[in-house]
């Protein structure tokens, strides 16, 4: 398995924000430490499988939305 974000995070660096084709990483569970994991994983340019048992977490996922309700997180 290829790790190098994990690697660079302990080593204080960024992860690189032109990462290789075959750079790929499965996030489990799309809660609030996993979904916005993902999504700065993705935004980074990797390739990211996310996975939740919820199929109603799935479906809002897929269709762009954002299942996660934090109080006063849009002020």
């Amino acid at each position: 398995m290829n790790a190098p974000f994990v690697a660079n995070a302990a080593l204080g660096r960024k992860p690189t924000a032109d990462p290789a084709p075959d750079h790929q990483v499965a996030v489990i569970g799309l809660g609030y430490i996993g979904l916005p994991t993902a999504a700065l994983l993705a935004s980074y340019g990797w390739n990211v499988c996310g996975v939740d048992v919820s199929q109603a977490v799935v479906d809002t996922v897929n269709a762009g939305g954002v299942h996660i309700e934090e109080r006063d997180l849009d002020r």
